[in-house]
Protein backbone atom coordinates (compact mmCIF):
# COMPACT_ATOMS: atom_id res chain seq x y z
CA UNK A 1 0.00 0.00 0.00
CA UNK A 2 1.45 3.42 -1.22
CA UNK A 3 -0.23 5.12 2.36
CA UNK A 4 1.88 3.30 4.13
CA UNK A 5 5.04 3.88 2.68
CA UNK A 6 4.35 7.34 2.04
CA UNK A 7 5.88 8.74 5.11
CA UNK A 8 9.34 7.88 4.87
CA UNK A 9 9.66 8.88 1.15
CA UNK A 10 10.11 12.59 2.94
CA UNK A 11 13.55 12.85 3.20
CA UNK A 12 13.82 14.06 7.37
CA UNK A 13 11.09 11.98 8.18
CA UNK A 14 12.53 10.24 11.87
CA UNK A 15 12.75 13.44 13.39
CA UNK A 16 9.72 15.06 12.15
CA UNK A 17 7.76 12.02 13.17
CA UNK A 18 9.30 11.92 16.80
CA UNK A 19 8.67 15.55 17.22
CA UNK A 20 4.92 15.42 16.22
CA UNK A 21 4.85 12.65 18.90
CA UNK A 22 6.06 14.70 21.30
CA UNK A 23 3.67 17.22 20.44
CA UNK A 24 0.90 14.95 20.52
CA UNK A 25 1.78 14.32 24.37
CA UNK A 26 0.63 18.36 25.01
CA UNK A 27 -3.15 17.22 25.93
CA UNK A 28 -5.79 18.45 23.80
CA UNK A 29 -3.77 20.93 22.39
CA UNK A 30 -1.37 18.48 20.90
CA UNK A 31 -4.51 16.28 19.23
CA UNK A 32 -5.26 19.35 17.51
CA UNK A 33 -1.87 20.20 15.97
CA UNK A 34 -1.23 16.77 15.24
CA UNK A 35 -4.60 16.91 13.29
CA UNK A 36 -4.06 20.23 11.40
CA UNK A 37 -0.59 18.92 10.82
CA UNK A 38 -2.21 15.57 9.44
CA UNK A 39 -4.35 18.29 7.23
CA UNK A 40 -0.75 19.92 6.20
CA UNK A 41 0.23 16.44 5.03
CA UNK A 42 -2.89 16.08 3.18
CA UNK A 43 -2.19 19.22 1.91
CA UNK A 44 1.51 18.19 0.19
CA UNK A 45 0.09 15.07 -1.18
CA UNK A 46 -2.65 17.64 -2.66
CA UNK A 47 0.37 19.65 -4.37
CA UNK A 48 2.88 16.34 -5.52
CA UNK A 49 5.00 16.95 -2.73
CA UNK A 50 6.62 14.17 -1.16
CA UNK A 51 7.75 16.16 1.66
CA UNK A 52 6.16 15.61 5.79
CA UNK A 53 5.33 18.88 6.62
CA UNK A 54 7.64 20.81 9.82
CA UNK A 55 7.05 19.57 12.95
CA UNK A 56 5.71 22.39 15.91
CA UNK A 57 2.83 24.07 17.09
CA UNK A 58 1.96 26.00 14.48
CA UNK A 59 -1.16 23.83 12.85
CA UNK A 60 -3.28 23.97 16.34
CA UNK A 61 -5.47 26.60 14.23
CA UNK A 62 -5.87 23.99 11.45
CA UNK A 63 -6.46 21.29 13.26
CA UNK A 64 -9.53 22.50 15.96
CA UNK A 65 -12.43 22.23 13.67
CA UNK A 66 -11.63 18.37 13.27
CA UNK A 67 -10.70 18.00 16.58
CA UNK A 68 -14.10 19.15 17.29
CA UNK A 69 -15.79 17.09 14.71
CA UNK A 70 -14.22 14.17 15.76
CA UNK A 71 -14.78 14.73 19.10
CA UNK A 72 -18.52 15.22 18.56
CA UNK A 73 -18.61 11.93 16.46
CA UNK A 74 -16.65 10.07 19.40
CA UNK A 75 -18.95 11.40 22.16
CA UNK A 76 -21.83 9.78 20.27
CA UNK A 77 -20.06 6.94 19.75
CA UNK A 78 -19.88 6.68 23.53
CA UNK A 79 -23.33 7.96 24.53
CA UNK A 80 -24.67 4.98 22.20
CA UNK A 81 -22.23 2.66 23.84
CA UNK A 82 -23.94 3.67 27.11
CA UNK A 83 -27.29 3.58 25.93
CA UNK A 84 -26.84 0.35 24.48
CA UNK A 85 -25.11 -0.75 27.58
CA UNK A 86 -27.65 -0.08 30.13
CA UNK A 87 -30.63 -1.10 27.52
CA UNK A 88 -28.70 -4.51 27.86
CA UNK A 89 -28.57 -4.44 31.11
CA UNK A 90 -32.34 -3.92 31.67
CA UNK A 91 -33.10 -6.17 28.61
CA UNK A 92 -30.30 -8.77 29.78
CA UNK A 93 -29.22 -8.02 25.62
CA UNK A 94 -25.07 -8.65 26.52
CA UNK A 95 -22.73 -6.82 23.61
CA UNK A 96 -21.96 -10.12 22.66
CA UNK A 97 -25.39 -10.75 21.14
CA UNK A 98 -26.87 -9.85 17.74
CA UNK A 99 -28.50 -6.81 19.43
CA UNK A 100 -25.80 -5.59 20.75
CA UNK A 101 -23.33 -5.99 17.42
CA UNK A 102 -25.53 -2.79 16.36
CA UNK A 103 -23.31 -0.74 18.51
CA UNK A 104 -20.08 -1.91 16.66
CA UNK A 105 -21.77 -1.68 13.17
CA UNK A 106 -22.08 1.82 14.06
CA UNK A 107 -18.19 2.11 15.08
CA UNK A 108 -17.29 0.32 12.34
CA UNK A 109 -19.75 2.84 10.00
CA UNK A 110 -18.08 5.90 11.91
CA UNK A 111 -14.86 4.33 10.83
CA UNK A 112 -15.30 3.66 7.46
CA UNK A 113 -16.72 7.33 6.76
CA UNK A 114 -13.97 9.07 8.83
CA UNK A 115 -12.19 9.58 5.77
CA UNK A 116 -14.79 11.50 4.17
CA UNK A 117 -15.98 13.50 7.64
CA UNK A 118 -12.21 14.67 7.17
CA UNK A 119 -12.49 15.94 3.90
CA UNK A 120 -15.82 17.54 4.29
CA UNK A 121 -14.58 19.26 7.66
CA UNK A 122 -11.53 20.39 5.50
CA UNK A 123 -13.73 21.89 2.68
CA UNK A 124 -16.13 22.74 4.66
CA UNK A 125 -15.72 23.49 8.35
CA UNK A 126 -17.20 22.12 11.10
CA UNK A 127 -20.78 22.07 9.73
CA UNK A 128 -19.56 20.20 6.95
CA UNK A 129 -17.75 17.71 8.91
CA UNK A 130 -21.28 17.18 11.11
CA UNK A 131 -23.55 16.84 8.04
CA UNK A 132 -24.34 13.25 8.19
CA UNK A 133 -26.12 13.37 4.90
CA UNK A 134 -23.61 15.00 3.12
CA UNK A 135 -20.80 12.45 4.17
CA UNK A 136 -22.73 9.45 3.87
CA UNK A 137 -23.53 10.66 0.38
CA UNK A 138 -19.92 11.21 -0.29
CA UNK A 139 -19.02 7.46 1.12
CA UNK A 140 -21.86 6.00 -1.32
CA UNK A 141 -19.98 7.61 -4.50
CA UNK A 142 -17.50 4.97 -4.13
CA UNK A 143 -18.24 2.22 -1.89
CA UNK A 144 -15.04 0.22 -2.48
CA UNK A 145 -12.68 3.69 -1.57
CA UNK A 146 -14.76 4.44 1.24
CA UNK A 147 -13.94 1.11 2.53
CA UNK A 148 -10.43 0.60 1.76
CA UNK A 149 -10.24 4.01 3.68
CA UNK A 150 -11.86 2.96 6.74
CA UNK A 151 -10.05 -0.08 6.67
CA UNK A 152 -7.07 1.89 6.26
CA UNK A 153 -7.81 4.13 8.86
CA UNK A 154 -8.76 0.83 11.44
CA UNK A 155 -5.56 -0.58 10.81
CA UNK A 156 -3.81 2.99 11.60
CA UNK A 157 -5.16 3.62 14.29
CA UNK A 158 -4.28 0.03 15.59
CA UNK A 159 -0.93 0.81 14.62
CA UNK A 160 -0.98 4.40 16.54
CA UNK A 161 -1.35 2.31 19.72
CA UNK A 162 0.88 -0.65 19.02
CA UNK A 163 4.08 1.88 19.81
CA UNK A 164 2.66 2.30 23.39
CA UNK A 165 1.31 -1.25 24.15
CA UNK A 166 4.85 -3.07 22.34
CA UNK A 167 7.35 -0.52 22.77
CA UNK A 168 6.19 1.75 25.00
CA UNK A 169 7.68 4.89 24.41
CA UNK A 170 7.39 3.86 20.72
CA UNK A 171 4.19 5.71 20.46
CA UNK A 172 6.41 8.71 20.03
CA UNK A 173 7.20 7.70 16.03
CA UNK A 174 3.58 5.47 15.92
CA UNK A 175 1.39 8.62 16.50
CA UNK A 176 3.07 10.43 13.52
CA UNK A 177 3.44 7.62 11.17
CA UNK A 178 -0.33 6.89 11.58
CA UNK A 179 -1.48 10.40 11.13
CA UNK A 180 0.89 11.46 8.32
CA UNK A 181 -0.07 7.57 6.56
CA UNK A 182 -3.57 8.38 7.53
CA UNK A 183 -2.90 11.42 5.00
CA UNK A 184 -1.98 9.73 2.47
CA UNK A 185 -5.42 6.97 2.40
CA UNK A 186 -7.53 9.86 2.62
CA UNK A 187 -5.39 11.52 0.05
CA UNK A 188 -5.90 8.56 -1.82
CA UNK A 189 -9.83 8.19 -1.21
CA UNK A 190 -10.10 11.95 -2.23
CA UNK A 191 -8.73 10.96 -5.34
CA UNK A 192 -11.00 7.94 -6.02
CA UNK A 193 -13.43 10.09 -4.93
CA UNK A 194 -13.90 12.24 -7.46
Amino acid sequence: MQALRWPFKSRKWFRRLLLMGLVNLVPVAGMMNLLGWTLACLENLRAGRNELPPAGFQYIRRGWRLFSVLLLYWLALTIGYAVVAVLGDIFGIGLDQPAGWLYYVLLFGITALTPAIVLATDRSGVRGGLSIGHVVAQSRKRPRATLVAGALTLLLALIAHAGLIVFGVGILLTVGYSMSAWAAAIHRYEVAAT
